[in-house]
């Protein structure tokens, strides 16, 4: 089951771009790209708290919430996020090697 949410995270490298020295010809270059970013409402949707909350967090009040990280007690949930996270990192190539 991948769930990734926001299709913004998804778009297309940018076009090349023309780099010219004094007396030499303009030669295309692209600009490097990394990503990083805070991902834990893509890699675990908060869609399903309402029909699994054992995945989410328990509050201080002995609640569990969908409003910020998972339990790290539910296999489930650490599986979704393992299987987003590689679905992420196959979309969302840097050019520079380095993965955050």
């Amino acid at each position: 089951m991948i769930l990734i949410g926001d299709d913004s995270l998804l778009a297309a490298p940018a076009a090349p771009r023309w780099r010219c020295s004094q007396g030499k010809p303009c030669v295309p270059t692209r600009p490097e790209v990394e990503y990083e970013l805070h991902a834990t409402k893509e890699l675990l949707p908060r869609a399903p708290f309402e029909k699994n909350p054992e995945l989410f967090r328990t509050s201080d009040q002995g609640q569990r919430t969908p409003d910020a990280n998972c339990c790290v007690h539910s296999e489930r949930a650490l599986e979704i996020i393992c299987e987003n996270a590689l679905a992420i990192a196959k979309v969302l190539r840097p050019t520079t090697g380095r993965f955050f």
